[in-house]
């Protein structure tokens, strides 16, 4: 009887629980519904990706859209914004360079890219 009492209980458990998890599941597609139709994130997106430009660890636009973001958390009002310090290499592209080939007497122009140093 004691264990009919026990099964009884985790089976009445495992179904508020599924229960709450449905509820919890359909309120999360709501919300996701809700910003895809109403919301501003592709037009953040867009902003960020077109106004502010590529944004390359230790670049200008970097720095830009990490202002541009913070200002925009603080328009939509969130109890706290800040900025943590990190450590970011600022990236500057070398020098451009010719490089050839070499086989024997001939030497054949090759274009090169300079990746850049700190």
């Amino acid at each position: 009887m004691k264990l009919k009492a026990i099964a009884l209980s985790l089976m009445a458990a495992t179904s508020l629980t599924l229960s709450a998890h449905a509820q919890d599941s359909l309120m999360l597609r709501k919300i996701y519904d809700e910003e895809l139709v109403n919301g501003k994130c592709y037009d953040n997106l867009r902003y960020l990706c077109k106004q502010i430009g590529p944004r390359l660890s230790g670049s200008a636009n970097a720095q830009k859209a990490v202002e541009w973001s913070k200002k925009l958390m603080e328009g939509y009002g969130f109890d706290r914004v800040y900025l943590q310090e990190v450590m970011v290499p600022h990236w500057v592209r070398g020098e451009k360079e010719q490089g050839q080939i070499v086989a024997g007497k001939t030497r054949i122009p090759v274009a090169l890219a300079a990746l850049g140093a700190r």
